[in-house]
């Protein structure tokens, strides 16, 4: 395949079949996009090259395995810039945080935990980080009524 500097349509295609389907083999994917086996296989590998895609995992039903799975608002304050990008990259650590999200403006974070010592986890991350918590509201997810299967391009268009 020559080089390429930016995806195209049968790219996107490619990326929204495996949002949808990690796992789908790759004669479906050649089929469902008109590619031969190899040229499909050749744009997969070229996505994951460049950081494009960057991996592929099972997603867990929290829920029906009985974790304690919690969604959690948290508005934190830092004396220094640094202090915050100390903060995210200990989030990005903790194994009891499953993700995380910055919202738009200043401080304001939305994670994910499941545990029993989640909500200690996470003031642990702040304390470690040298931040203030000066908000924080969590709640424990009865229902998982659409999981997170990834987000295809097209959601954006």
């Amino acid at each position: 395949m020559p080089r390429k500097t930016k995806i195209d349509d049968l790219d996107r295609l490619l990326i929204d079949l495996l949002c949808i389907n990690g796992r789908m083999r790759n004669s479906e994917l050649a089929a469902r996009t008109g590619l031969s086996e190899s040229a499909a296989a050749a744009r997969v590998a070229w996505l994951e090259g460049e950081g494009i895609v960057l991996g592929y995992t099972a997603v867990l039903g929290g829920v029906a395995l009985g974790l304690a799975d919690q969604l959690t608002r948290i508005r934190i304050e830092s004396e220094k810039p640094a202090q915050r990008l100390r903060f995210e990259d200990v989030v990005r650590e903790c194994d009891a945080i499953i993700s995380a999200k910055r919202l738009v403006g200043v401080g304001d974070y939305v994670l994910r935990g499941a545990g029993a010592g989640y909500i200690s986890e996470v003031y642990k991350v702040a304390q470690c980080s040298g931040v203030q918590i000066k908000a924080i509201s969590s709640e424990a997810i009865e229902l998982e009524i659409k999981p997170l299967r990834g987000v295809p391009l097209t959601a954006f268009s």
